[in-house]
């Protein structure tokens, strides 16, 4: 009887259930599905829902993680905060979550960026810029609580987090009073807050530790998709003016 065998003959003795199923762990190399979401507009309702769907279809079909890539200019921090819960119910059926900045992760981008479990950055891309609209003491409060909380569970660095939302943060040779953080990779890698850069999906899932068997890249629905365009600033400015007429 091996050790392990022995453990769980123990365990089922004393009356254990069996452990519940662990994340992946990126420090050894795993072999898995994984679903891919392109999250690449403002980020809204429209894309809030698709992510919630593709995760929801990802834990059913077995995929073992799952990657965002990023490429947003930031939107609505109550969807960005609907995608956090989505990126946790993966993380709780034990799919590894990681974050690739293709081009940028800004404002609200860098909040769901916070949720995974690991973060790669595309050369040329940046993360940050997270100061809420508006930005009155109890909005950046709020969204500085927010983003320390991710980074600490993640072991990110929590002074990094809020000083990408928070101007009154400062750290010393990287931010002064005032400014509002945002990082390039080469920063970012500086100073540990980032997993590694580069240059592909595939690429971001081998410096996660992740050989994927499976590559699936969800796509919206038509339902979402007309849900995006008329949550668009400009469309829906111009939905309400026509409809003042």
């Amino acid at each position: 009887m091996t050790a392990g065998t022995a453990a769980a003959f123990v365990a089922l003795c004393a009356g254990h259930a069996p452990a519940a199923k662990q994340p992946l762990n990126a420090a050894t190399s795993v072999s898995t599905p994984v679903e891919v979401i392109k999250i690449d507009n403002t980020i809204d309702a429209g894309i809030a829902h698709s992510v919630s769907r593709a995760v929801a279809e990802a834990e059913q079909s077995g995929a073992g993680a799952l990657l965002l890539e990023l490429k947003t200019n930031g939107g609505v921090v109550d969807d960005a905060n609907d995608i956090r819960d989505a990126i946790n119910d993966a993380r709780a059926h034990g799919m590894l979550t990681v974050a690739f900045v293709a081009e940028r992760a800004w404002s609200a981008g860098a909040l769901i960026a916070l949720a995974c479990d690991k973060i790669v950055m595309a050369p040329g891309s940046s993360m940050g810029a997270a100061e809420p609209i508006p930005a009155t003491a109890k909005t950046i409060a709020a969204l500085r609580a927010e983003m320390v909380s991710l980074a600490e569970a993640h072991h990110r660095n929590a002074d990094i987090a809020a000083g990408m939302s928070d101007p009154d943060v400062v750290i010393p040779h990287l931010k002064a009073r005032g400014a509002i953080l945002a990082l390039s990779p080469t920063v970012a890698l500086r100073y540990h807050f980032i997993d590694g850069v580069a240059a592909n999906d595939r690429e971001a899932l081998g410096v996660a530790g992740i050989t994927p068997t499976r590559l699936h890249v969800a796509e919206a629905t038509l339902g979402e998709r007309i849900a995006q365009f008329v949550s668009d600033p400009v469309v829906s400015g111009m939905l309400l003016t026509l409809g003042f007429l």
